[in-house]
């Protein structure tokens, strides 16, 4: 009799290159195996239809079903690191140039421009199995996902905890069972801890003043899910048109950037006043992990470069006055809508 499994046995990679095309896998030496916080595996969301409402059949029930088409969505749950942090946000942004930071590399990712890169995004691989081999109980790979929306959440107290990501991708629906894809070896990682931030919002230095509480930032693609079907998108297996139909593109939509911070709200604090009068400036937020190689430091760094206050309301915190503030990122004519920079080890990120 088989042995039931434990969740904590499941082995995730992702493909940090790109895919060939939309519905081509990635192999093993172009994906990074990690670990997560979170024990939910992938939604893979077959779709199917009946004939209850056909007119001619005599009444309401239904006499067949079919399968009509797949989908599936991820959710990751980690601690900040700057390897998973760079295979993020180069996917979810879409655009980046990559620079040698002594032995490690610096990719500098602005939102994709609809007219130079196209709308299309990058499609990558996600590997998910429990105990690959012969006898195994989950071993499947999901071809074409995207970035939908990730969120970097830094937070106050001890531990890990401080400074997390999560991240959502969706995909074409196209899985490959078994994977045929051996699981590569865990990647390390270096955390980025939330004791290293540094905040500044309109020229106001948070951390400096001690009076930042949280704060977090983000990005969403509204990828358009159901214009990834289309005629001869493709069907989850090619030689039966009665498998279900996949997408065969992955489109981002109306894209959102995010940010919301949480500080101490104190005599002098400037939130209200620039709320009401609709200051304008940029915002910096920074992570620093473990040092790469002479001035170079394993990292995140996000600038909004033009943000405006959408609220700023007064409550409190484990009993300290605070208030939260709600920010807009304002595209700048000059210098754009948001620069995410990020700094690690792992080369090849989007080629």
């Amino acid at each position: 009799m088989p042995c039931a499994a434990n969740i904590r046995e499941t082995r995730m990679a992702i493909g940090f290159e790109d895919q060939a095309d939309v519905l081509t896998p990635n192999i093993a030496a172009e994906m990074i195996s990690f670990t997560k916080l979170n024990e939910s595996l992938a939604e893979l969301t077959p779709v199917t239809e009946d004939d209850s409402a056909w007119i001619g059949k005599g009444d309401e029930f239904a006499t067949q079903s079919f399968l009509s088409s797949w989908g599936v969505q991820v959710s990751i749950e980690k601690y900040c690191s700057s390897q998973f942090l760079a295979q993020t946000i180069v996917y979810a942004l879409g655009h980046f140039v990559k620079t040698t930071a002594g032995t490690g590399f610096a990719y500098t990712c602005t939102p994709a421009d609809p007219v130079v890169d196209c709308i299309e995004m990058k499609p990558f691989s996600y590997l998910e199995a429990i105990r690959q081999g012969g006898s195994y109980v989950l071993d499947r790979v999901f071809v074409g996902m995207a970035v939908e929306e990730f969120q970097v959440i830094l937070s106050s107290g001890p531990g890990l905890n401080n400074s997390r990501v999560t991240a959502t991708y969706v995909g074409t629906g196209k899985y490959i069972e078994p994977s045929l894809i051996s699981v590569p070896a865990i990647t390390t990682e270096n955390i980025l801890g939330g004791v290293s931030v540094t905040l500044t919002v309109n020229g106001v230095d948070y951390v400096t003043s001690h009076n930042i509480v949280s704060c977090q930032f983000g990005w969403k693609n509204n990828i358009r899910l159901d214009s990834g079907y289309f005629p001869g998108s493709g069907t989850q297996d090619p030689s039966d048109p009665a498998s279900g139909a996949v997408r065969g593109r992955m489109e981002f939509g109306n894209r959102v950037a995010n940010m919301q911070f949480v500080a101490r709200f104190v005599n002098g604090s400037p939130e209200l006043a620039t709320l009401r009068a609709q200051s304008t400036g940029t915002a910096v937020v920074t992570l620093t992990g473990a040092l790469i190689s002479a001035g170079n430091f394993h990292g995140l760094s996000c600038t909004f470069h033009k943000v405006a206050f959408k609220s700023a309301v007064i409550g409190s915190t484990d009993g300290i006055v605070t208030v939260t503030v709600d920010i807009t990122p304002i595209k700048d004519s000059v210098t754009g809508l948001v620069t995410m920079v990020v700094t690690t080890d792992l080369d090849n990120v989007g080629s």
